[in-house]
């Protein structure tokens, strides 16, 4: 049986989360501040997670992280730009929602780029 992949999508400037909706599988780079709350609170969860980060891994990675990729809860997917810039952000983004099973976006901002991409998808 193949899981569904959720999507979490948030804007840098969003306001208080309120709940995470349920999912077999949670995707996402969880790059904005938002979405790194979210991953925290996943990963206490002991939820699935596929990370994607946006401009690779660094340092060393967290207890948490360590401890979902020992049990078979996380998969990382490095994505091929690393540069440390918008546009590998970007990509990344486009990356998630082409290739989730469904959405959560927790706050899109009016003027920012997940609007943006949104609106050519």
């Amino acid at each position: 049986m193949e899981s569904e992949k959720l999507g979490v999508l948030c804007s840098r400037n969003a306001p208080k989360l309120k709940s995470i909706p349920k999912a077999d599988v949670y995707f996402s780079g969880f790059h904005s501040p938002m979405e790194k709350q979210i991953l925290e609170k996943l990963l206490e969860q002991k939820q699935r997670i596929i990370y994607c980060p946006a401009w690779g891994l660094s340092g060393n990675l967290s207890p948490a992280i360590l401890d979902a990729l020992e049990n078979n809860r996380m998969l990382i997917l490095e994505m091929q730009n690393k540069n440390e810039d918008l546009f590998a952000a970007e990509q990344r983004n486009c990356f998630v929602i082409e290739h989730a099973d469904d959405l959560w976006l927790s706050y899109v901002s009016p003027n920012g780029m997940l609007n943006r991409i949104l609106k050519h998808e």
